[in-house]
């Protein structure tokens, strides 16, 4: 979803993270149900996120989301020129295991029980997603209110403007 990504600031000039602090929290909830190797997926994500390429990833594996064995992800990870024996490495040692169960556990925690499933300003979103328009003025009017109390909030809320 790339109007996602640009609601998530930039602060270091390299690749968007999604563990700033923003107005919108997009939590790791792996739906191991639906797909088997889902949890993988997430800590590849996470691994990805380690070297700078969080989204790139993150948008791979959303695009792909029936093929996410370990052999996919190290193909998706060349594709995006990342350091494919890290990554593997991270993986196999579950390196983001705990980030990923933890970020899980408290999507559920906070009422997610689907994804996506939308947090703004500490409160579940409800509305559509769907309709690229409103989702994206909801993200503005969430990104302004933020602005006056989270660091990175008036930062994405700028991003939101143009």
């Amino acid at each position: 979803m790339p109007v996602l990504r640009d609601c998530v600031p930039d602060p270091a000039g390299g690749a968007k993270s999604a563990r700033q602090p923003t107005p919108v929290r997009i939590p790791d909830l792996p739906l191991a149900q639906i797909h088997p190797h889902a949890r993988q997926a997430a800590q590849a994500a996470e691994a990805a996120g380690a070297q700078g390429k969080f989204w790139e990833t993150h948008d791979a594996l959303f695009e792909n989301q029936n093929a996410l064995e370990e052999a996919d992800l190290l193909r998706y990870a060349r594709m995006l020129e990342l350091d494919t024996e890290r990554i593997e490495r991270e993986v196999k040692a579950q390196t983001f295991a705990k980030r990923v169960r933890d970020d899980f556990r408290s999507g559920i925690s906070s009422g997610a029980n689907n994804s996506p499933t939308f947090f703004m300003n500490g409160e579940r979103y409800y509305g559509s997603w769907e309709n690229v328009d409103v989702f994206t003025r909801v993200l503005r009017d969430a990104a302004q209110q933020a602005s006056r109390h989270i660091p990175h909030a008036a930062e994405a809320y700028q991003l939101l403007q143009s």
